[in-house]
C-alpha cells in the first residue's frame, strides 16, 4: 500500500543518507509539481501544512536531515518529509520580498519610456 511504499523509501534514504539521495528519490517517485527540482518546497510557513506536519517542521529540535513519513488527509496521500534547514523567519522574508518588489518597480519607472532601450535575449550555437 501506499504508506509501505512511502516507508520504503524512507529505508532507501537510509541506507545511503544524503541530500541527493533524498532529491533523486523526489524526482523518481514523487508525483508533486515540485519534483522536477528535487522536491524542494521552499518558504513554507505555518500556514502551509496540515496541524501534525506543521508541529514537526517548526519544532525547535528540528535538524538537517530528520525524515518522516506523513499522512496528509487534506490531500488524501503520504507525504516523505526531508528537513533541509531554517532560513530567516517568513514575515522577514515576505518584508524583503516587498521592498525588492518596491525597488524594482521604482527603478523600471525611472527608466526611459522609448523602445530603444529594450533588451533582447537569444541563443547563439556557433
Amino acid at each position: 500500500d501506499a504508506e509501505e511504499e512511502a516507508r520504503g523509501y524512507v529505508a532507501e534514504y537510509e541506507a545511503n543518507p544524503s541530500e541527493d539521495t533524498i532529491i533523486q528519490l523526489a524526482k523518481d517517485h514523487s508525483d508533486s509539481t515540485n519534483a522536477g527540482n528535487g522536491g524542494l518546497w521552499e518558504n513554507a510557513n505555518h500556514t502551509s501544512f496540515t496541524p501534525e506536519i506543521t508541529d514537526w517542521v517548526f519544532n525547535a529540535s528540528r535538524k538537517e536531515g530528520d525524515i518522516e513519513v506523513f499522512w496528509s488527509g487534506d490531500a488524501n496521500c503520504w507525504y516523505v518529509l526531508y528537513y533541509l534547514n531554517e532560513d530567516m523567519p517568513y514575515n522577514l522574508y515576505q518584508a524583503k520580498t516587498a521592498m525588492v518588489n518596491e525597488a524594482e518597480t521604482a527603478w523600471k519607472e525611472s527608466l526611459p519610456s522609448d523602445e530603444s532601450g529594450t533588451r533582447t535575449w537569444m541563443y547563439s550555437l556557433i
